[in-house]
């Protein structure tokens, strides 16, 4: 085989991209739905400087030190999201009178809407770079976001802070014929990514011609979501691998050019690489340890890159003592609700501090929290489930948590996870127990009752027979018992004059007759054994008195209304559709 011999240099960083093969969420970013009028959630600051926000305990902090004097001298600033659903905190600031919230639609539908040079801009997501770089009239911020986009020129800009990493790009397809030196590790991925697009760990056993093809598949499902702005398509970049503990950070270069922190998180690997992004967490420690480096680091960034109020999102290692970029990504801070945790723990919007040039207090907003964790907690879908036919068993998950300081409900039909929790723990083993979880484990058919439920209804119900075809009741009978499946399948039907209607078919651990058995009216379909089976009949008063007594199985009764319900308009939307057409 013939090798292309790749003269190394050195220069600025580099590193393997926290997502992983295997590691399915790196296929799709998340979307998510806002719940910001929980009643436990801080209280953002209404007057912009004077009074200090509420933390998430209730506590007031000290208010922000202001970067500049003067509310009225700052200039408008956008901030450009995919959707205002799942817009979390965003959504907090829509009515501040210098604050522009649009929707990428918005954007790309107004032909007037142009962020202005001197304005600032801040995207909630990579999916809406391309239209926020379209509208951005400020070709110098233009060329710092591609010079920190594109991961060569990055590196070449920090070969003053980082001289003796080595990296180099090539062509795709040039990847299976590079010489890499045994016993070395490497990391390949794209000179400009999203989520984890098409990186590999690599060295000089890896069998690169397959590795250039699962690269060349993943990158053209992404290219066909993303521009050559946010995903490159047919180039490589070819570096050290670091090793060390992986942290992330969301910063921004206020109006004078200095490194203002909002976020600092530690990204401890879980047990099972398809959860990679399951828990990210700070406490005091992580603060006190780190701070001081983070602001070494985009201080001597800012010697060559010159910026002024430039968000950024950065993933890092700590290799040998020393914080080494992975990348680092412009005109965000973290997406997917990462950013919100210091809303939820600290009380301040780091959204709304950037707009208004602050900096928050860290040693003030720790004081009194020093023994505490909060985390950002990725609740993934089961990655052995069909999530048509299964939902989150969202009570029994939320038993996992010491203190549950806000949550967000998300699609979880659409995405790759279900919830994003903002929790508050006191110890790392606690945290660290939560980096095992197994997801499958707290799903269950969207026809059947969580497992506590189905244990409750056991207990208070008798076993009964069936025989295939044998009715258990009919139209109009008295609505008295309910059945809880154990074995065999039932049929839900309605008589249509010779013939019948079939509504559906249960199987064991679903319920049958719980509507009648509660409110007392009569049943309003017929239900017969399909199959020999046995089932436990449960008393009308025995249910009610559960309902009472345990939330599970009303949370349970809850979902199953919720998916008939969701069976029903999607059937009666599909004849509508039909007699359209």
């Amino acid at each position: 085989m013939r090798y292309t011999q790749i003269k190394w240099i050195r220069a600025p960083f580099g590193s393997h991209c926290s997502s992983v093969p295997g590691a399915v969420f790196s296929y799709q970013p998340i979307t998510v739905r806002n719940k910001m009028n929980e009643t436990n959630l801080p209280t953002p600051d209404p007057s912009l400087a004077k009074h200090a926000p509420s933390s998430a305990a209730g506590k007031a902090v000290p208010g922000p030190r202001s970067a500049s004097e003067g509310a009225n001298k700052h200039p408008q600033t956008w901030i450009i999201v995919e959707s205002l659903v799942g817009a979390g905190i965003i959504n907090l600031l829509r009515d501040r009178p210098s604050i522009r919230v649009v929707t990428k639609d918005e954007l790309h539908n107004d032909p007037e809407l142009r962020i202005r040079k001197g304005d600032k801009v801040i995207i909630a997501t990579e999916t809406v770079l391309d239209e926020a770089l379209h509208k951005l009239e400020d070709d110098g911020k233009k060329e710092m976001v591609s010079r920190l986009k594109n991961k060569v020129t990055c590196r070449q800009m920090l070969a003053a802070i980082f001289p003796d990493f080595f990296f180099r790009e090539i062509p795709v397809r040039d990847l299976p014929n590079i010489e890499l030196t045994p016993g070395e590790k490497y990391f390949v991925k794209p000179i400009k990514g999203y989520w984890g697009s098409a990186a590999f760990p690599v060295d000089a056993q890896t069998d690169r011609v397959e590795l250039m093809h699962e690269i060349e598949a993943q990158l053209s499902k992404r290219t066909d979501l993303f521009s050559e702005q946010v995903v490159a398509k047919d180039r490589l970049i070819v570096e050290e691998f670091l090793e060390g503990e992986e942290y992330a950070v969301d910063m921004f270069f206020d109006e004078s050019g200095q490194p203002v922190i909002t976020n600092i998180c530690h990204h401890p690997l879980p047990k099972k690489l398809d959860y990679l992004h399951v828990v990210y967490y700070t406490s005091y420690e992580v603060y006190r340890s780190l701070y001081p480096k983070f602001i070494e680091f985009f201080n001597a960034l800012n010697q060559s890159l010159h910026a002024r109020s430039l968000p950024i999102h950065g993933e890092f290692k700590l290799h040998k003592g020393r914080l080494t970029p992975i990348e680092l990504n412009p005109l965000r801070f973290g997406s997917d609700g990462f950013a919100d945790l210091s809303f939820h723990a600290f009380g301040f919007n780091p959204f709304l501090y950037f707009a208004e040039n602050r900096a928050p207090d860290w040693e003030a907003l720790w004081k009194g929290r020093e023994k505490k964790i909060f985390a950002f907690y990725l609740g993934y879908n089961g990655s052995d489930l069909d999530t048509v036919h299964f939902r989150p068993d969202l009570r029994n998950f939320r038993r996992l948590f010491s203190h549950i300081l806000s949550d967000t409900a998300m699609n979880y039909q659409d995405t790759l996870a279900f919830a994003v929790m903002y929790i508050e723990e006191d110890s790392l083993e606690r945290i660290h127990e939560l980096l095992g979880v197994e997801f499958n484990e707290y799903f269950v058919d969207l026809k059947q009752y969580s497992q506590k439920s189905y244990h409750e209804l056991y207990r208070a119900g008798t076993e009964v027979k069936l025989a295939p075809g044998q009715i258990l009741w009919n139209v109009d009978d008295p609505g008295d018992y309910l059945v809880l499946i154990l074995k065999g399948e039932l049929e839900v039907f309605l008589p249509d004059g010779e013939g019948e209607i079939l509504l559906e078919t249960y199987g064991p651990g679903a319920a049958v007759g719980e509507l009648s058995a509660i409110d007392g009216l009569p049943r309003s379909a017929a239900v017969r054994a399909k199959t020999r089976g046995k089932v436990m009949k449960i008393a009308g008063s025995v249910f009610r008195d559960l309902i009472q007594r345990t939330p599970d199985i009303l949370e349970d009764l809850f979902w199953q209304q919720v998916n008939r319900v969701r069976k029903l308009n999607h059937e009666l939307s599909k004849k509508a559709a039909t007699k359209i057409f």
